[in-house]
């Protein structure tokens, strides 16, 4: 089991139920994951990121192994906190009280006791620190395009309006993206 923020949360909700599943469950599944910096996809029956070479961060962008941004083992203390911090701000099914609960806990935890908390589990939920697009070394095409629609204080309504007033058929406009 992950030892992380996940986990945290879990431990403060000890008196809360789960809801389980019955009946048939498959566990035989087709997988395909893209990268979100090179755009390589992948897939495969019952495979995972690792069978790809893949892995995903805490919010979770995906992207080859060999744009991690730096090691496990090369985490400081404070990434590792950060870490766990995103992790459990990112439950969505737990209440915000339960959730500012366990951030103030992380938040006083001391350095053994972070290392202690904190493990990745294989090549998912890796650390915002060794993402490439939280680190800001490389950018989503999607993102940058909500960055300039927002600077731009448009929609993509808008900026379509404009677009088919401009080049009137599709064919103009991509030549004109060439």
């Amino acid at each position: 089991m992950r030892r992380s923020g996940k986990r945290l949360v879990l431990r403060l909700l000890k008196n809360k139920t789960m809801k389980t599943r019955n009946g048939f469950v498959s566990n035989s599944s087709s997988s395909s994951f893209t990268c979100d910096v090179c755009g390589t996809t992948e897939s495969g029956y019952d495979a995972s990121l690792s069978d790809f070479g893949m892995m995903q961060c805490i919010r979770n962008h995906t992207f080859c192994e060999s744009e991690a941004v730096k090691s496990n083992e090369d985490l400081t203390i404070d990434e590792k906190r950060e870490a766990l911090l995103v992790e459990v701000r990112s439950n969505k099914w737990n209440k915000e009280d339960v959730i500012a609960a366990a951030v103030d806990k992380i938040t006083k935890m001391s350095d053994d006791e972070i290392n202690d908390e904190y493990e990745e589990d294989g090549n998912y939920e890796v650390a915002p620190a060794r993402c490439p697009i939280c680190s800001m070394k490389e950018f989503r095409n999607e993102d940058v395009l909500y960055f300039l629609l927002k600077k731009q204080g448009k929609t993509f309504k808008v900026i379509g309006e404009e677009i088919k007033n401009e080049f009137g058929d599709f064919e103009k406009f991509m030549n004109y993206l060439k």
